[in-house]
């Protein structure tokens, strides 16, 4: 049996630590990094679960050169940058992982989902599992039997069938849902009046 492979949805873990942390949490220079703080907790309580399974740490990046933007100009328009204090700290994380020796990717061009999507389907064709740590019920879709999804804060847990019982289709059918019943949190329009539970429904149909 092959290794599985974990997959982090990273930015998700930075940005919860910058919300939930205090930003009396700083460095040397006075510059906050309680983002930074809790990730690196985060890294070495999945370390330690994991064992030493192969992982990998997926970042997002500018949306400017966003090729999802280009298929929908206003993609994620509803949502304000980054604020520079944050920007600084992602850096410091990633440069924590590059000097720990863990591998970490990002592209100016393609989302996290993007490069996890690539790298699931890259490892499962070897033969591996995949784990998704992520709490982006749109990550869910790349499931398969064997593999799970992983929201770790909320310590949950799903199988493709559990994803079946919390989304009502199978992880296959969720992009389908998703196109029906749109996305408010990525500015993604769907259908008026139709939600994930009747688009479900009519997936069913």
């Amino acid at each position: 049996m092959k290794p599985p492979i974990y997959l982090v949805d990273s930015s998700i873990y930075v940005f919860r630590s910058w919300f939930v942390l205090p930003d009396h949490i700083t460095d040397r220079e006075g510059r906050p990094v309680n983002a930074v703080r809790g990730f690196l907790d985060f890294v070495f309580q999945i370390l330690h679960e994991t064992a030493g399974q192969p992982i990998g740490f997926c970042f997002d990046e500018s949306l400017e050169h966003s090729h999802r933007r280009e298929i929908w100009p206003e993609y994620k328009a509803n949502r304000a940058p980054a604020p520079d204090e944050l920007k600084y700290q992602f850096q410091l994380c990633r440069r924590f992982l590059r000097a720990a020796g863990l591998p970490e990717f990002a592209s100016n061009r393609f989302e996290a989902d993007d490069l996890i999507g690539t790298l699931a389907r890259i490892h499962r064709a070897s033969g591996h599992a995949i784990h998704i740590l992520t709490g982006d019920k749109d990550l869910a879709q790349l499931i398969r039997e064997g593999d799970s999804w992983w929201d770790y804060a909320r310590s949950n847990r799903l199988d493709a069938r559990g994803i079946y019982k919390r989304f009502g289709v199978p992880p296959e059918r969720i992009a389908d849902q998703l196109a029906i019943a749109g996305d408010k949190s990525d500015n993604i329009p769907g259908v008026p009046g139709i939600g994930m539970t009747t688009a479900a429904r009519l997936l069913a149909r």
